[in-house]
């Protein structure tokens, strides 16, 4: 495959990009560029998450289908850190309200391609049936960015109260969720966590509660230089409230 040609192979004597035959079109020319890109047909197409897109799809909203009797709508990255992610939670300002009840979390809310929580049932049908990576990105005011990484991700039913399991760490966050591990979701009106007191209502948001930890992601958004506890904070990284956050999950089998 040729770095500049979007495509499973290249004719070097024709200077064709030979398209993925999942795509349309599946052959095309270049007038002055071997670059292409491919648009996937989706009525051929069934993915279980967004690594199974083919390579140099564009970043957009999928249809996946990760086991036989489900299928959600999901924006898809295709463009960083080597693409295939599939976005579980995004914030980039204070249009969705995340201070949320149980079913909110449960069924998820907002747009998918904009601010949104994909749902904790889903996200337990997704980590149930792959291995994951789990990436947690965080922006400041100051448009710096870090991101923390898990290996083997995966949320449990909603018997379990959601309980979040992980492996390992690595990034330039710090490791912000290290205490959340085993840990179950708490929201506004469902206390799980090991504070005396409730972490979803002393800090307003809804998370992996610890007592109360370090990360909080979906804590009320605030204005910059924010420090109270009620905010959105990834404290191994920053002290300050955080202005975007984005959590995703690639499948590593």
């Amino acid at each position: 495959m040729v770095p500049h040609c979007c495509s499973t192979s290249y004719e070097k004597a024709s200077g064709r990009c030979i398209l993925d035959t999942r795509s349309t079109p599946e052959t095309d020319t270049t007038d002055s560029s071997n670059v292409m890109v491919k648009i996937p047909d989706q009525r051929n197409l069934k993915p279980r998450d967004c690594s199974d897109l083919p390579p140099c799809t564009r970043s957009g909203v999928f249809e996946i289908h990760p086991d036989d009797t489900n299928k959600i709508d999901v924006y898809c990255d295709m463009d960083n850190n080597g693409g295939g992610w599939t976005i579980v939670q995004r914030r980039v300002d204070s249009s969705v309200d995340f201070y949320r009840f149980w079913n909110d979390y449960k069924n998820g809310f907002g747009s998918v391609s904009e601010n949104h929580w994909l749902g904790n049932d889903n996200l337990h049908i997704l980590t149930t049936s792959r291995n994951y990576v789990v990436r947690f990105e965080v922006h400041d005011f100051n448009n710096k960015t870090a991101y923390a990484e898990y290996q083997n991700f995966k949320v449990d039913n909603e018997a379990s109260q959601y309980r979040v399991t992980f492996a390992g760490y690595t990034g330039t966050a710090g490791n912000g969720f290290e205490s959340n591990n085993g840990m179950k979701f708490t929201t506004r009106d469902r206390d799980n966590d090991l504070h005396p007191y409730h972490c979803g209502k002393g800090q307003i948001g809804a998370w992996w509660y610890n007592a109360c930890g370090k990360s909080s992601l979906n804590g009320i958004y605030k204005q910059e230089g924010t420090t109270v506890a009620k905010r959105i904070y990834w404290k191994t990284w920053r002290p300050t409230t955080l202005k975007a956050t984005e959590i995703k999950i690639r499948s590593i089998n």
